[in-house]
């Protein structure tokens, strides 16, 4: 998978055919390991609670990251066969770093 990166393709794409008209070829259905790379992703949530009086009101402060460590999964490799595109990986299939502030009034 190192290959992604470049735009190069991630699988040997001289391995695959498309077979003759009525027949059918000897791949397999599904190849499980060439979909995608595995979903790494890594959220965090710090929060602080602040109490008002004793009527009860309170005041949250929270941050969350999401996919905080910023991993990078690469999309599926293009899967259409008489595309140019074949076996190359062009998206990405996880978001970058969200970072949000959450504020919450409670009474």
């Amino acid at each position: 998978r190192e290959n992604a990166r470049n735009g190069t393709a991630v699988i040997d794409i001289n391995a695959f055919a498309t077979p003759s008209t009525l027949t059918l070829g000897n791949g397999s259905r599904t190849y499980d390991d060439v979909r995608r790379d595995n979903y790494r992703n890594f959220d965090l949530s710090l929060a602080k609670m602040f109490g008002f009086n004793e009527n009860k009101q309170k005041l949250e402060f929270r941050v969350e990251a999401l996919n905080v460590l910023n991993l990078v999964v690469f999309g599926t490799p293009g899967n259409n066969i008489n595309a140019a595109n074949f076996g190359i990986v062009t998206t990405q299939g996880n978001r970058p770093r969200i970072v949000q502030l959450v504020g919450r009034f409670t009474f």
